[in-house]
C-alpha cells in the first residue's frame, strides 16, 4: 500500500511539474507576443502617420477655405461616407494592436488624438450636407451655399415648426461663416412666413364666406394691396390678390389688386 501510494505520488509531483512547465512557457510566449505586438505599433506609426496626414488633406478640400466652414460645392455625402471608411481602417488605437493603453506607443496616441479628431470633423461636415438639404427644401430653388442672395422664393407647403426645428439643429453647429449662412436663410425663411401669415390673418378678418365683412374697410384694403408685393412666392401672392379683387369688387373701392 504505501508502494502504491508513493508511486501515485510520484506521478502527481510529475504532472505539477509538466503543468507549471506548460504554464511558464505559455506565459513566456505570450510575453513575446505582446513584446511583438509593441514593436509592430511602434514601427507602425510613420505609416499609419503618413495614412492620416493624407486623409486631413482630402477632408480639408471639402471646404471652400480652410477657414469659414462653407463646404465646397464638390462635397457630397458619397465622398465622407468614403473618407470615413477610409479613415476607419487607419490603426490608431491600443485594441486594433492587441495591447493595452499602457503600451500603445506615444507617437500612435497622438495619432489616436487626431483621428478623433477627424473623426469629429467628418461627422460635422455630415451634419451640414444633411441641413443644406433641408434648408434647400424650404425654398422653391436649391440656394446658395457660397454666398447669401436673398432672392429666395419659400415653399407654399413650408411649417413654422419646419423652420424652428431646423434653427435648432442648425444651432449645435460650432459658429462658423456656414452656420451665419444657414441662419440667413432661416431667418428669410421665418420673415417670409410671418408676412404671408399676418397677410392672411388680415384677408381672414376682412373677407369671411365669400363675403366682405365689416373691417372690410379702404385703409385695410390699400394696406393689403402694398403688403402683397412682399410675397415673394407668386402662387401665394395671386392667391392673396384674388380675395383683395373679390374684396375690392363688393365695397366699390375702384382699386384692383394687382
Amino acid at each position: 500500500m504505501t508502494k502504491t501510494f508513493m508511486k501515485n505520488l510520484s506521478v502527481i509531483v510529475v504532472a505539477a511539474g509538466a503543468v507549471a512547465i506548460c504554464g511558464m512557457g505559455y506565459l513566456h510566449t505570450q510575453r513575446e507576443q505582446a513584446a511583438q505586438q509593441v514593436t509592430y505599433a511602434q514601427s507602425a506609426v510613420s505609416t499609419q502617420n503618413k495614412q492620416l496626414q493624407e486623409l486631413k488633406e482630402t477632408v480639408a478640400s471639402l471646404y471652400q477655405d480652410g477657414s469659414s466652414g462653407i463646404l465646397a460645392a464638390t462635397t457630397t455625402k458619397e465622398t465622407v461616407d468614403s473618407l470615413n471608411n477610409s479613415l476607419g481602417s487607419i490603426q490608431t488605437s491600443a485594441e486594433s494592436f492587441g495591447i493595452s493603453d499602457s503600451q500603445l506607443p506615444k507617437g500612435m496616441r497622438t495619432l489616436n488624438k487626431e483621428k478623433e479628431i477627424l473623426s469629429s470633423e467628418l461627422q460635422t461636415i455630415t451634419a451640414k450636407l444633411t441641413l443644406q438639404t433641408k434648408i434647400n427644401h424650404l425654398f422653391a430653388k436649391e440656394v446658395n451655399w457660397t454666398t447669401y442672395s436673398g432672392d429666395e422664393v419659400l415653399k407654399e407647403s413650408v411649417k413654422d415648426t419646419d423652420i424652428n426645428d431646423l434653427k435648432d439643429q442648425v444651432s449645435l453647429i460650432s459658429a462658423d461663416d456656414w452656420q451665419t449662412l444657414a441662419n440667413q436663410y432661416l431667418t428669410e425663411a421665418n420673415s417670409q412666413q410671418t408676412t404671408i401669415k399676418e397677410i392672411q390673418a388680415s384677408i381672414d378678418n376682412m373677407y369671411q364666406d365669400g363675403t366682405a365683412t365689416d373691417a372690410a374697410n379702404l385703409d385695410e384694403y390699400t394696406t393689403l394691396v402694398t403688403a402683397i408685393d412682399a410675397v415673394k412666392n407668386q402662387t401665394i401672392r395671386q392667391s392673396f390678390v384674388q380675395t383683395l379683387n373679390a374684396i375690392n369688387e363688393q365695397m366699390g373701392f375702384g382699386m384692383p389688386a394687382q
